[in-house]
């Protein structure tokens, strides 16, 4: 019989690790509904490296949609990180401001830059309407002793293309972390 080991905490700064870029790869389409007012979508075929399902849930009566990555690595004792993202043509990001407590409104900057912003926000502004995106706390953000805020929203054009969305940092603050 194989023994399971379960690691809680770990200095995962510490190992090597390597960034990719996921893929979606639209093969299957489920639509399930939970209940009268939560319905989910599956998308099948997303990663590269870990291997799963894009999953979007939608609330009645709720503009939010909780996006997330039901993935699987195809080698034990890996674990990820992930920004997730949205990209397009987005003429301006907005965010309030970490220090000064204001609304800031820019231009997309010419690459990816995290943003230490109040309450882990960002918007992208169009003319006929605005999207927030945010991290959820505690299912993205590990918890701690102390709130550090090390920019976990990040924004700016890659490839041509202008990007908004959560950022984590594999370096982090290096202290021990679930």
């Amino acid at each position: 019989m194989k023994k399971w080991s379960y690691i809680f905490f770990d200095k995962v700064d510490t190992r090597p690790y390597v960034t990719f870029r996921s893929q979606l790869d639209i093969q299957s389409v489920e639509v399930v509904f939970e209940s009268k007012s939560r319905v989910k979508i599956i998308i099948g075929n997303f990663g590269w490296v870990f291997f799963g399902n894009l999953v979007l849930k939608f609330y009645g009566g709720s503009p939010f949609i909780l996006v997330e990555a039901e993935m699987q690595p195809q080698k034990s004792g890996t674990a990820y990180i992930f920004d997730g993202l949205l990209g397009g043509k987005i003429p301006k990001i907005a965010f309030k401001d970490n220090q000064t407590d204001r609304i800031i409104v820019e231009n997309p900057t010419d690459s990816l830059v995290a943003k230490k912003v109040r309450n882990r926000t960002i918007m992208a502004l169009f003319p006929k309407g605005t999207i927030a995106i945010f991290p959820t706390p505690h299912a993205y953000i590990y918890p701690t002793e102390n709130g550090f805020n090390l920019g976990f929203v990040q924004a700016g054009t890659e490839d041509g293309i202008t990007f908004f969305g959560t950022k984590l940092h594999p370096k982090d603050d290096k202290v021990w972390r679930p």
